[in-house]
């Protein structure tokens, strides 16, 4: 028997009963062992005595039958106890008996010293986990060892707020290379687990971790779960890393266990795939044939979707008409950025879904005055997705107008063109935003991009606005001018154009404006030598051309990125070749009353065609000065389509009715 860490005899005491005897056995006490089982037992039990913290060992005593473990105390040589008798002489203190070599709960040092790292190390888990700053979480570098410990420690830096000045700290970059040194004890959870932290802070810098950690996740792939893939594949978009074989393991692996995903996994690998550009169309696949219950998305799961369909060019209307039909439903639990994500997604892909979009458009007109807090990124986003749709909605464009006044003051370079150039396209002429944009635009003129100055231009000229209080012409041509060699043709034709336009062009030109006029020339002289010449040996051909002369000219065609020439080239094109008639020539009376025909026409086949209210013909009238919208006529034209009658109302709609409705009559 031990007791504490001495051994008193070397009987089979259990350790509960040894504990028992060190609590509760009072100074002088004796404690009787009666044997166990309640069964006959010998009546000569073994005796241990402590006397003044002294074992000692070893009377005889004659007890009754099942008599229970008892502590009693000793008086002299008799214990004052009935039916307990003493036999033999008195009690004789000894020694215990002790076992040669160490004792057997003596740990090796080597043990101590691994036991105390290992306590150090949930020491600084638990300092990581609760940080509140980035200084706190890098003082510990230094001391990081484990697997776990480090990926906590880059996971907590996506917690806390990180400026640009840690990617540079030598602590960061030791915590870098020891995640690299550790990888391959890494399993999928402090995989997904650290390139979360480092995507969350948008680190960049690369590093010889990335092949580590790309090698790591294939051997580990089969081990990921849908949150681990999901979140993996997140963190390569926010750090754009490129790595194939990585990213293909972890897109077979979605595949594999997409019916496993939750709504929030499905939406954020779709994100990721279009953050990064990787087309991989089996995952569309795979996400139709998994059947989704859209009803289960959130308004960011359903925004993140579509954008990222939208922007990898998938295009799967049945889909994406769900989903717009659950977004109608919780419309009203959207912020203002995913309502500008679902109506930019389906402008970019051409997709007019009525319900979700006049959902949207009631919806900012229940929000009142609360829209004039909205980002301007948001606000012109929304109104560049209905002018691409061509849907004309005057009170939204009212309202999203007045909300950019609003923000004028942060509106960028972006923002102010598209705004602009989306109010021409649906003609909602309002002067004070074009007075407070041209203001803006004079301000932050060199910041603008030669698309910004393009975009800029074609809208004043559309609504014959000069923004002279603010000089916004002078200002226009003194940047062209300078920026020259920047502009890209098509851009470079769009200012000119209005420059021209309101006669802020110099005739004759010299000097700069010289220089650009020439450039202009050579562009219009290669595109109209390449039309002349294709023109020309697809007539000697019987009008066939081969295929390879088309290819030819579709690539020539590309390449020089025109689209339209603007209406002085335009007239300079048509008089090159003789196809310009005079103004009193009976053919544009005839011409124009065709136009509308073919527009008539083709809302029969789809009221909601681009060939009825196109986004470049949208203005008629150039010279109209007063504010709202242009208006084509107040005319009803009547077609039959499908056995039913349809009334298209081409003018300014009622508030009930926001955009051209087709209404069965």
């Amino acid at each position: 028997m031990t007791v504490g860490h001495q051994l008193i005899s070397e009987g089979r005491w259990m350790q509960p009963e040894v504990d028992l005897l060190q609590a509760f056995l009072p100074l002088g006490g004796v404690a009787v062992d009666a044997g166990a089982g309640n069964s006959y037992r010998p009546a000569i039990m073994g005796q241990i005595t402590y006397f003044h913290n002294t074992p000692v060992w070893g009377v005889p005593l004659r007890l009754p039958l099942n008599w229970p473990p008892w502590v009693g105390r000793v008086d002299s040589r008799r214990l004052l106890t009935p039916a307990m008798e003493w036999f033999g002489p008195a009690p004789l203190f000894a020694e215990p008996k002790r076992r040669e070599g160490p004792r057997l709960s003596r740990k090796s040092a080597e043990e101590l010293e691994i036991e105390e790292a290992r306590n150090r190390q949930k020491e600084l888990q638990e300092i990581i986990v609760t940080a509140e700053n980035v200084e706190t979480i890098l003082s510990t570098v230094r001391e990081l060892e484990g697997a776990i410990v480090i990926s906590t420690a880059l996971h907590r830096l996506g917690k806390v707020k990180v400026s640009a000045h840690v990617f540079r700290d030598p602590r960061f970059h030791l915590l870098l290379e020891r995640f690299k040194s550790r990888l391959p004890f890494f399993g999928s959870r402090q995989i997904a687990n650290s390139l979360h932290g480092l995507g969350a802070i948008s680190y960049r810098g690369g590093g010889a971790w990335v092949e580590m950690v790309s090698i790591q996740t294939q051997r580990r792939i089969h081990e990921f779960e849908p949150q681990h893939v999901s979140n993996t594949l997140w963190a390569c978009a926010r750090m754009q890393l490129q790595e194939p074989l990585m990213l293909r393991a972890l897109t077979c692996r979605a595949i594999e266990d997409i019916d496993r995903f939750c709504p929030l996994d499905i939406s954020i690998c779709t994100w990721a795939f279009a953050t990064l550009k990787h087309r991989e169309a089996e995952w569309l696949r795979a996400v139709v044939r998994a059947r989704c219950e859209f009803a289960d998305f959130s308004p960011q799961n359903m925004s993140n979707f579509v954008w990222g369909l939208s922007t990898l060019g998938f295009r799967h209307d049945n889909m994406v008409l769900a989903v717009g039909r659950e977004a109608a439903r919780k419309i009203r639990d959207f912020i203002p950025q995913e309502l500008s994500n679902f109506s930019w997604a389906l402008a970019t892909m051409d997709l007019c879904d009525n319900l979700i979009l006049r959902a949207i458009a009631e919806e900012v007109d229940r929000r009142g005055d609360e829209v004039n807090s909205w980002d301007p990124q948001s606000l012109s986003n929304m109104m560049w997705a209905y002018a691409t749709l061509a849907l004309k909605d005057d009170p939204l464009f009212q309202r999203l107008l007045d909300a950019s006044i609003a923000r004028i003051e942060d509106h960028d370079t972006q923002n102010l063109a598209n705004t602009s150039w989306a109010a021409a396209m649906v003609g909602f002429r309002y002067s004070r935003w074009l007075d407070a944009c041209a203001r803006k635009a004079v301000e932050k003129i060199q910041e603008c991009q030669t698309l910004h100055l393009a975009q800029l231009a074609f809208a004043f000229a559309r609504f014959v606005a000069k923004g002279d209080q603010h000089q916004f012409l002078p200002t226009l041509l003194k940047e062209t001018l300078r920026r020259l060699e920047e502009f890209p043709p098509q851009s470079l034709f769009d200012v000119h154009d209005a420059l021209v336009f309101f006669q802020a062009f110099p005739a004759p030109p010299s000097g700069e404006c010289l220089r650009m006029e020439r450039r202009l020339s050579e562009h219009f002289e290669d595109t109209a030598r390449t039309l002349e010449t294709f023109a020309r040996r697809s007539a000697e051909r019987g009008g066939r051309p081969s295929m390879e002369e088309v290819t030819k000219y579709q690539r020539s065609v590309e390449q020089a990125d025109i689209v339209t020439l603007g209406e002085h080239w335009t007239l300079a094109f048509l008089k090159r070749f003789g196809l310009l008639c005079s103004s009193e020539d009976r053919f544009i009376h005839s011409a124009r009353r065709r136009i509308l025909d073919f527009r008539d026409e083709a809302s029969v086949t789809d009221p909601v065609s681009r060939s009825i209210f196109h986004r470049a013909q949208c203005v008629w009238q150039l010279g109209i000065q007063g504010d709202g919208p242009v208006r084509r006529s107040r005319e009803t034209r009547r077609r039959r389509s499908g056995g039913c009658w349809f009334k298209i109302c081409w003018s300014e709609q009622r508030r009930g009715r926001r955009w051209e409705d087709y209404e069965s009559v």
